[in-house]
């Protein structure tokens, strides 16, 4: 069985590539936005257009599978380059086979070459992980899970039939739990606020100029919030902003207040689920966690779950603030053009010179 792929063209293959989506994709949920989907990725989208590629059968010349790379600008060796994200891949279900899930990747590897995209990523299933290797992907290192317990009466009903029983139990463990945290966090600062935003605005800006990181990680503009998160037609996105007052100004107080981190995150039965956070992680990262946990354990959530691939000092705040870490088997794996400097792709092939959350794993 032989295979064709060529670049999709949107006014062209619009309702091919939907149907593609709808029939396909691992995430169910994208068939319910699938037409809302497409708009914002190839209309909205900034710093250039997501690129498609679409695979037919020769026999029947039925288009049957489809793979993408999204532009995304990105800090690397303290300079901001267009990279790509290996995204929306899917293959009809006969059409499962090396040959065209090869095919598809291949293409898009080389078209995500050729439009400039010196370095490319993906964070593919354990299934479609051999067609990445197939291709040449090289793996960086593990994606982490992360999980920080809030409430516990869900997990204790459990194993306690008796809704009374659970209910006393949970409060006992929920207690420890609260009182653990603030422990840990008795020498926090507490001249901060907090609100929760539906959008970001030029706060995020000036945090992004002020506190860039020395590691690879996606450019934070507000730009690019709104878009990945708050225009995002699939989740309820939501930023929740940690604000200090600014110093007196001589004699006088100010009013004025400074974002000085944030965590982007959506709710899906009772679990927060982290899609971003940043701020000045060599001092302020601690109280934001903290902070972000008291509130999500006000508003009774279950648990916060965070997912990213990066420098092991995220992984000792998260566990200093008890989270437990979690098995997750997904890699992450890159690909270089021969032109890249040897230096370059060696701290590139580093995993400790990256910090990637989820939503800038996969789209």
């Amino acid at each position: 069985m032989g295979y064709q792929v060529e670049s999709m063209k949107l006014e062209q293959h619009h309702n091919v590539l939907v149907e593609l989506w709808c029939d396909n994709m691992t995430d169910a949920g994208v068939a319910q936005v699938a037409a809302e989907r497409l708009r914002w990725l190839y209309e909205q989208k900034p710093n250039g257009s997501t690129l498609t590629w679409l695979c037919s059968d020769d026999s029947s010349g039925e288009v049957i599978g489809c793979g993408s790379i999204v532009p995304h600008q990105m800090l690397v060796e303290g300079e901001n380059k267009i990279c790509g994200i290996h995204s929306d891949f899917a293959v009809n279900e006969k059409h499962r086979t090396a040959g065209a899930a090869i095919a598809i990747q291949r293409a898009v590897a080389k078209g995500g070459s050729s439009a400039g995209f010196d370095l490319r990523y993906c964070y593919p299933s354990n299934a479609a992980l051999p067609i990445f290797r197939r291709i040449r992907y090289q793996a960086v290192g593990e994606v982490q899970l992360w999980i920080k317990p809030l409430r516990s009466e869900y997990k204790v009903r459990e194993r306690i039939a008796s809704p009374g029983v659970a209910r006393l139990v949970s409060s006992v463990i929920d207690v420890g739990l609260r009182f653990n945290d603030r422990l840990t966090n008795l020498k926090s600062p507490r001249d901060f606020r907090v609100r929760i935003a539906d959008r970001a605005d030029e706060a995020f800006d000036k945090l992004w100029t002020e506190t860039q990181p020395g590691y690879i990680t996606g450019v934070r503009s507000s730009a690019y919030l709104n878009w990945r998160y708050a225009d995002f037609p699939q989740n309820n996105y939501r930023f929740f902003c940690v604000y200090r007052q600014l110093p007196r100004k001589g004699e006088r107080a100010t009013n004025e207040e400074q974002l000085f981190g944030y965590v982007v995150y959506y709710v899906k039965d009772n679990i927060v689920l982290v899609a971003d956070l940043f701020c000045n992680f060599n001092c302020d990262l601690d109280l934001l966690l903290f902070a972000f946990a008291e509130r999500m354990r006000k508003e009774r959530h279950y648990s916060i779950s965070v997912v990213y691939v990066g420098n092991s000092f995220l992984a000792r705040v998260l566990k200093s603030q008890h989270f437990i870490k979690r098995p997750n088997t997904r890699a992450f794996l890159v690909s270089m053009d021969e032109t890249v400097p040897e230096s370059t792709k060696n701290m590139v092939l580093d995993v400790q010179n990256w910090f990637l959350v989820d939503g800038e794993l996969d789209i």
